[in-house]
């Protein structure tokens, strides 16, 4: 067996240390101590009193925290640890927040301004891979639309981001004092996935054609591939969200199965509750849109509300 791969296999017949009436299919390399399903974490191989006592030594630093390579080959390399959750996670128990405040406006801060544009413009339109100027404003009137666009989408991710950080962050101090930051630290790093999930979706809807929208009754259309690729694009990387929360309860804060759904569903819920009131509230405040003459009557196929 390679480093990377170290045998786990504990032999036929052993018992699991913690639970002497179970049978313990693992082995955990670093203590040797045998294991049950519910007494071993399999993705890091390490058993569960190992990883309470050190689990950053479960798992190398994040790379954009790694001292090797070039500083942008860590941040991109950084953004592909997000699709292995459970592996990552032990990572977040490393201290410092000044890293994982970097990372977060070096990409989410981006993503979060980018997204805002399509929903929330007032004197754009963005439609059939074009973009529509509604009726005749100057240019000063339009850089006061983008601004006001993106600053109200920083608004609502402010709010989406305090709605899971407070939370979680709060319940992980409760039950893992000593963990505290690994909470703040994850959802820095991995935030960026919801708004990268908006773009995705208002980049399919702006390539729809027109003649879509002239049909959008038409239950025998076909969707367009892009929609098709959005919609299972747009929940999965919601959930890989989700995952990396339940994997940092576990794995870098030591929480049990049930605790760990605790914490990570209190701000789930928290989020659902608040961000479509925040989202309407944004869209109450801001001038109403009008549809160009080819999109009169479409109903609009946006995530956000701002459309109509």
């Amino acid at each position: 067996m390679s480093q990377e791969e170290p045998d786990i296999g504990a032999p036929e017949g052993a018992t699991c240390a913690e639970h002497r009436d179970r049978l313990a299919p693992f082995k955990c390399p670093r203590c040797g101590r045998h294991a049950c399903l519910a007494c071993f974490h399999a993705p890091v191989a390490r058993c569960v009193a190992c990883m309470k006592r050190d689990p950053t030594e479960a798992s190398p630093p994040l790379p954009f925290e790694a001292g090797d390579g070039t500083l942008l080959g860590r941040y991109f390399r950084t953004f592909g640890t997000a699709f292995y959750p459970w592996r990552s996670a032990p990572a977040f128990a490393r201290p410092g927040l000044k890293p994982a405040l970097l990372f977060f406006a070096l990409s989410s801060l981006p993503l979060i301004m980018l997204s805002g544009v399509m929903p929330h413009t007032r004197t754009l339109w963005f439609a059939a891979g074009a973009i529509i100027v509604q009726g005749a404003p100057t240019p000063e009137m339009i850089a006061f639309d983008v601004v006001r666009a993106i600053a109200v989408q920083l608004g609502l991710s402010a709010i989406e981001l305090l709605s899971l950080l407070l939370p979680f962050a709060s319940l992980v101090a409760a039950y893992a004092p000593e963990r505290k930051e690994a909470a703040t630290r994850l959802l820095l790093y991995r935030f960026w996935l919801g708004p990268l999930a908006t773009l995705i979706g208002q980049a399919a809807e702006w390539s729809l054609p027109v003649s879509f929208f002239d049909s959008v009754d038409d239950v025998t259309q076909k969707l367009p591939p892009a929609i098709l690729i959005a919609a299972l694009v747009q929940p999965a990387l919601r959930v890989f969200q989700l995952l990396a929360m339940i994997a940092v309860s576990r794995l870098a804060c030591g929480l049990s199965v049930l605790m760990s759904l605790v914490v990570v569903g209190v701000p789930i819920a928290l989020q659902l509750l608040v961000m479509p009131l925040s989202g309407y509230a944004a869209d109450r405040l801001l001038p109403q849109a009008e549809k160009p003459p080819a999109l009169q009557g479409a109903p609009s196929l946006d995530a956000e509300p701002g459309r109509h």
